[in-house]
């Protein structure tokens, strides 16, 4: 009986041991500590990062702006006093991760207003982003965002011999203006938040953290198990050993049955419990999402493209075979929540090509981003993106007869990439963020 009451002991004491160890934690710690940071990609790039982001969440950090830039909503303002044509300000801006600026609301309208004011003490007339140079009447954005707010002065815009470019504070209404897009004028650019991603696989990281948080566990059960042990028989006892064994099998036998008793979890679970969705909202616009994002973790659940459209790196893309003007092109593509595709390496104008190919049985000419309507040889894509690759056939850009400024993709037998004319009608790929 004695022997019996000290194995009654030991499993007791064991079972309060694995209570101690296992203290309650807090939901979002596992993936706390399996973030690990996504280097910065191009679109077009792919990585084993961008492979695997299907099945991975992404912990989105916000942070200020950077020094000497004005915030309003989810954007960072700057103005440039230096005079730059409107192609040259674009550039410019988009140096600095930003673009001309786009204007959403009056609010948003009077905040840059009153930036300009702080910095010249007078409102000065300046570029912001807004061109119709690709056709005349279609309005459009530089950052390819959609023009859904209007601030022309009475009479305005006249396109007073050929201006296709958007100036502010015009007049003593302060309003907007079309002007001569290689006119120099100071510029305001702006620039999203900057946002650091990071990585978090919750199915992955959820289940070896759990398998390592338990192996802990266990090593410490039996570390503390040897301790009591140590105190409660004396070592000359050896006599005893045979009921000690009895009892640590007993033992072995209510911890199995204690663990045929937890259902396992899925890995995925605590993580699909913290998420919580973000309306989506223009880049003007102020939510209290956006006012308290701040201070503020947010966790990303990338999705599959919608159906129709073809995946490559983090972006989706889509041929569509109606033939229009390519102002018209990216309004499309617009009401889409996409812009007429950029393209940034050799293997996207592939995965573009194959994707024509399986849809119209051929290397249909098709527009793509691509203009210098604002500037000759200033080349620009409607999403905002920086310019970085090209494809040219030989010869070409050549702007024939003054009038070719907008980008077609498999131009002749070498289905390479060509200037032509904006007016004209063609098939045109649009390309959205994942």
């Amino acid at each position: 009986m004695k022997m019996l009451t000290v194995s009654l002991l030991v499993c007791a004491m064991m079972a309060l041991s694995r209570a101690a160890a296992d203290p309650e934690e807090e939901p979002g710690n596992m993936a706390e500590r399996s973030v690990e940071a996504v280097p910065e990609e191009e679109p077009g790039n792919v990585t084993e990062a961008s492979a695997q982001e299907e099945n991975s969440h992404l912990v989105k950090r916000s942070t200020r702006c950077p020094h000497g830039w004005t915030r309003y909503g989810r954007r960072c303002f700057y103005y440039f006093p230096t005079t730059r044509t409107w192609a040259q300000a674009e550039k410019t801006c988009q140096s600095m991760n930003a673009n001309l600026a786009s204007v959403h609301n009056i609010q948003e309208y009077h905040k840059i207003q009153r930036m300009i004011q702080s910095r010249t003490h007078e409102y000065k007339e300046a570029w912001i982003g807004g061109s119709d140079a690709q056709e005349e009447g279609t309005w459009l954005w530089s950052d390819g965002s959609r023009l859904n707010y209007l601030n022309w002065c009475s009479g305005q815009p006249d396109n007073f011999f050929s201006q296709h470019c958007l100036k502010m504070n015009y007049s003593g209404h302060k309003c907007w203006d079309d002007d001569w897009c290689d006119y120099r004028r100071p510029f305001v650019c702006a620039r999203k938040i900057f946002f650091l991603f990071c990585r978090c696989d919750a199915a992955e990281h959820l289940h070896t953290g759990r398998l390592k948080l338990q192996a802990d566990t266990e090593r410490k059960e039996g570390e503390k198990i040897l301790q009591q042990i140590t105190i409660i028989f004396d070592p000359s006892i050896i006599s005893t050993m045979k009921m000690l064994t009895v009892s640590l099998l007993v033992c072995a036998m209510m911890a199995l049955s204690r663990a045929a008793a937890d259902p396992e979890e899925e890995p995925g679970n605590m993580a699909e419990r913290s998420v919580e969705a973000v309306p989506e909202e223009e880049p003007g616009n102020v939510t209290e999402a956006s006012a308290q994002e701040e201070n503020s973790h947010l966790v990303k659940r990338s999705t599959r493209c919608p159906c129709g459209w073809t995946q490559y790196g983090r972006r989706c893309f889509r041929y569509d075979p109606r033939t229009l003007p390519w102002a018209y092109a990216e309004k499309t593509c617009l009401s889409l929540k996409a812009n007429l595709a950029s393209v940034r390496n050799i293997y996207e104008y592939r995965v573009i090509q194959n994707m024509i190919w399986s849809s119209a049985r051929s290397h249909r000419a098709a527009w793509i981003g691509g203009s210098d309507a604002q500037q000759e040889r200033i080349w620009l894509w409607s999403d905002g993106s920086r310019f970085t690759y090209a494809y040219w056939c030989p010869g070409q850009p050549d702007n024939f007869r003054n009038r070719q400024h907008c980008l077609q993709m498999n131009f002749s037998s070498r289905r390479c990439m060509d200037d032509y004319n904006c007016h004209a009608r063609l098939p045109f790929v649009c390309a959205r963020k994942m």
